[in-house]
């Protein structure tokens, strides 16, 4: 290894550090860079390394504060409209990457006046929640199309489901009772366009959801894990409920932690009413 020294004489390194300062002194004085191409950037200026980076980060700040007005704007509707229109253009695509998609007429059952009664009742309420002026009676007609969906439930075997959907939707029209005292008298119309953006949005969202499950009717049933259930749920977990025996033993976890997080709802829900009664009082 070579000897570190402070100065190892007059040698080739140091006469090449000698012309390289001696070169730049000399372009420094007679060519004079500083005054000429700073005042007169050619092309070589203007598509720089620096200047290409300066304005795709530009562009970027930009691309982002739009975005963000859009996406967050602190709007809940606005939210929400974003939401299901990256859903429904997800599932848009799937629908239309499946080559299988095949919807056949024969697994369409007739149907019967009790279904038909039901359904003429979820579209009068259906409407009267969306060109109602009222909150009240707009309240009133989503509590009916939870009780109607209850029904369905009903006609479908069903009745678990039915009784806890009953019990949901009851407990939530309590509530929207409630909060509709803490809501001001009168809000302001959305916007014209807005409105109809909604109704665009509904209309697909709601004819997406209907050919999933067409195409779900259609597609072979596999009948093993039912008849694992229907055959063990009394021998293994002594209950004759088969719904019942699922969702407490079988997938006993799972609605543990179903629990777990409507407690610590109702918990949070608690603790916000119990705060404003403090400030109130």
């Amino acid at each position: 290894m070579p000897e570190i020294k402070l100065w190892h004489g007059f040698n080739l390194v140091l006469l090449l550090s000698a012309v390289t300062i001696g070169l730049g002194i000399l372009m420094c004085y007679f060519v004079k860079p500083v005054n000429t191409t700073s005042k007169k950037p050619g092309l070589i200026f203007k598509y720089s390394p620096e200047i290409i980076f300066h304005t795709l980060l530009n562009a970027g700040k930009k691309l982002s504060r739009t975005t963000t007005r859009f996406i967050q704007n602190g709007s809940l509707p606005n939210y929400v409209f974003v939401m299901i229109s990256f859903m429904t253009g997800l599932l848009i695509f799937t629908i239309l990457n499946d080559t299988r998609l095949v919807i056949s007429k024969d697994s369409f059952k007739a149907l019967t006046l009790y279904e038909i009664t039901i359904l003429s009742i979820l579209v009068i309420s259906v409407s009267m929640t969306l060109f109602s002026r009222s909150r009240l009676v707009s309240l009133i007609s989503l509590s009916v199309i939870g009780l109607s969906i209850c029904i369905l439930f009903v006609f479908y075997s069903a009745p678990d489901l039915a009784m806890t959907q009953f019990s949901v939707d009851t407990l939530t029209v309590i509530l929207f009772v409630l909060v509709l005292f803490r809501l001001p008298k009168y809000l302001k119309d959305s916007v014209e366009r807005v409105k109809w953006q909604n109704v665009v949005l509904a209309i697909v969202f709601g004819a997406v959801i209907s050919v999933i499950c067409l195409k779900v009717l259609n597609q072979p049933v596999n009948n093993e894990i039912t008849n694992y259930y229907a055959e063990n749920a009394y021998t293994l977990a002594k209950g004759k409920n088969v719904v019942n025996v699922i969702l407490v033993d079988f997938r006993g976890m799972d609605t543990l932690i179903e629990i777990c997080v409507l407690i610590v709802a109702a918990l949070g829900v608690f603790s916000l009413i119990k705060a404003s009664l403090k400030e109130k009082y």
